[in-house]
């Protein structure tokens, strides 16, 4: 067991889980291999999760007490484990991981940097190295004007690498709403009206492509929920 040496940790990694055994251990592992260390990790296991993610999730909590499992007693769906993350967390700020990505060695000190030295940016992502059936990599704009542009058409960030400030996001009501498919493109869509973003020009993170393909319906529901998201901010 590895005693945490934190009590408030300057960042809490939020992870959402449903059946995720098959990377789950590489998500965690890309954590644990961070340079920077102050952080706890909250995995959501959702209710249902039933691949074995949960012994999985358990296995790596009694090896590192900065790693708490999380188990919803009823199933909450994604936008509200994160939002129970949100809540839970103890960081100043939150990282999001999704379950079968990776964060590079050095992306939570270099975010962790970055809002340090600007105060005024309430979130920071970076860009992204795509791999699996897919390979490119996502680059996002660095400034906050160009990122409330391209908002106004489609969601050109890299969720899963965005590290974002708590304090911020829970005193302007910044939460992920249920409603939508797209609930990452919405809160940012909400965010960027209220706070700065921006991208450190580097890849920190990886995305994996899994050959699971957006059903028709899916892709046509998302193009709706798309305009009216962006007719919302112009």
């Amino acid at each position: 067991m590895v005693n945490s040496k934190y009590m408030n940790p300057r960042v809490s990694v939020v992870m959402p889980v449903l059946n995720s055994a098959k990377y789950l251990s590489e998500a965690i592992d890309s954590v644990l291999a961070q340079d920077y260390d102050d952080w706890e990790m909250l995995l959501i296991n959702e209710y249902g999760s039933n691949d074995g993610s949960t012994d999985i999730a358990k296995q790596y909590e009694r090896k590192d007490s900065r790693i708490r499992l999380i188990q919803n007693s009823e199933k909450l769906g994604l936008a509200e484990s994160l939002n129970l993350g949100i809540r839970l967390a103890k960081g100043e700020y939150i990282a999001r991981l999704d379950a079968d990505d990776i964060a590079l060695p050095t992306r939570f000190s270099k975010q962790v940097a970055f809002l340090d030295e600007n105060e005024y940016i309430g979130m920071v992502g970076s860009w992204q190295q795509h791999f699996g059936t897919e390979t490119w990599i996502h680059q996002p704009p660095e400034a906050s004007v160009e990122i409330r542009a391209y908002l106004l058409f489609y969601c050109h960030l890299c969720h899963s690498t965005l590290m974002f400030r708590r304090g911020a996001f829970i005193e302007n009501g910044l939460y992920y709403d249920s409603k939508y498919l797209a609930e990452d493109y919405e809160l940012w869509s909400r965010a960027t009206t209220v706070l700065d973003i921006a991208t450190i020009p580097e890849v920190l993170g990886m995305y994996r492509h899994t050959g699971s393909n957006t059903t028709n319906e899916k892709r046509q529901k998302l193009g709706a929920e798309s305009s009216v998201i962006t007719t919302a901010l112009r």
